[in-house]
């Protein structure tokens, strides 16, 4: 009892000193003099499009972003080559001395990560026959009672979870029903799962499965549709069980690889784990680190462990990160927002993924001429969320990103 009435005391203390810490942050960026610097990869970056880039990272304070484009054209024979690429630009709008972006930088991509975990699951499904489809999810995970440090009944409280299945999970259908992704998902809530099984280090993918075994669904699996980070990272363990190695190893042996891609990694979420050419995440807001043990409160800023999340537990769901131009290359060659298990693995028409977390926004697209022409693949990838001109939250929508990406396909289409 006295415990419990200490972390009470503790934890509202804690949210009293991150709103200060958080109300330092609602004046977002300082103003200039910043300096604005474009670096083009290939020499031949359309100049409408960078303006285009400046305005919109001006605008919205965006210190760090990168573009790339592959443009395809009908051959006589009806095929389209190898979709070459055509822009490959980065752009820094920033204080002088801040780390320069440049195209072959790397940045996280947040929810564009489930691109490559479809990809993967489809191949272990059409192509190496490791998988179904049709698996009972955490039965395949070896998960069939509760761990002790979950719950003292060994039987969950929905049993409807037994029957989960991999396509479940790749439909978003696997009964979990999150209102706001960013405050009810358990994936953000990895503080909270570490307490109640009394961790003193944080929370493992594995882990995470277990405590989401006892967490009843809101709707029977199968019967709806809801967008879920949560059946994206059950597919990671699914992904690692059936090929028997690590979720990123299969990703780069057998689908990156193939490709010559080189550049995409699981991000570390510590800022001490930052790559030699990784751009850094801006946000300015803080929570408590999630890196720590679940009963230590330290603040950091959002992205570097904050967000209530690790990339390394969402590797699957919304930890990778990249290069554009390597994004744009694997969307050539595999389906940008795959719905069902049965769906082409290979290139997509008229679709379009985007990925939001703390410090990181991005945005994969595949469309075309009206008259199928010619085929562009597009992905751009910025080291903030715009929160829409909104300061007063670390999380609010991300509708100017969108509008300035469907200004930026319109053009594509009339000029390229």
């Amino acid at each position: 009892m006295l415990g419990r009435i200490f972390r009470a005391v503790r934890d509202y203390l804690y949210g009293v000193v991150a709103a200060i810490a958080n109300g330092l942050g609602i004046q977002g960026p300082p103003p200039p003099p910043w300096n604005w610097t474009m670096t083009d990869e290939l020499g031949q970056a359309n100049t409408q499009i960078n303006d285009m880039f400046k305005r919109y990272m001006q605008d919205a304070g965006i210190k760090a972003a990168q573009f790339a484009l592959r443009v395809s054209v009908r051959q006589p024979n009806n095929t389209f080559g190898n979709g070459g690429l055509a822009m490959s630009t980065a752009y820094t709008w920033a204080e002088p001395g801040y780390f320069i972006t440049q195209p072959g930088s790397v940045m996280r991509i947040a929810s564009c990560s489930k691109i490559f975990t479809t990809a993967a699951v489809l191949d272990l499904i059409q192509n190496r026959h490791l998988l179904t489809g049709q698996e009972k999810v955490f039965d395949f995970l070896g998960i069939s009672s509760n761990d002790s440090r979950v719950s003292s009944s060994p039987q969950p409280r929905d049993h409807r979870v037994f029957d989960i299945t991999v396509q479940h999970l790749v439909k978003h259908a696997g009964g979990w029903n999150v209102p706001d992704h960013f405050t009810h998902d358990w994936v953000f809530r990895l503080r909270e799962i570490g307490q109640h099984m009394g961790l003193h280090r944080p929370v493992t993918k594995q882990e995470f499965a277990e405590f989401m075994f006892n967490v009843p669904l809101d709707f029977t699996p199968g019967t709806d549709s809801k967008y879920s980070n949560i059946g994206y990272l059950l597919l990671g363990l699914v992904i690692e069980k059936a090929s028997g190695s690590s979720y990123i190893n299969y990703v780069t042996n057998n689908l990156l690889t193939p490709l010559s891609i080189s550049d995409v990694a699981v991000a570390k979420t510590r800022l001490a784990g930052r790559l030699g050419n990784e751009v850094y995440y801006e946000d300015p807001f803080f929570g408590a680190d999630t890196t720590l043990s679940p009963f230590v409160t330290r603040l950091v800023p959002l992205p570097y462990g904050g967000f209530g999340t690790m990339t390394e537990v969402m590797d699957s769901g919304g930890g990778l990160l990249t290069s554009a131009k390597s994004l744009a290359k694997f969307i050539y060659y595999n389906n940008v927002l795959v719905s069902d298990i049965t769906d082409n693995p290979g290139r997509n028409d008229g679709q379009q993924r985007d990925g939001d977390m703390a410090g990181t926004s991005s945005v994969a697209a595949s469309f075309s001429l009206k008259d199928g022409s010619k085929q562009f693949d597009m992905a751009m990838i910025f080291n903030s969320f715009d929160a829409g001109g909104n300061k007063m939250g670390p999380i609010t929508t991300n509708d100017g990103l969108q509008r300035f990406v469907d200004s930026i396909k319109a053009f594509v289409l009339a000029n390229f």
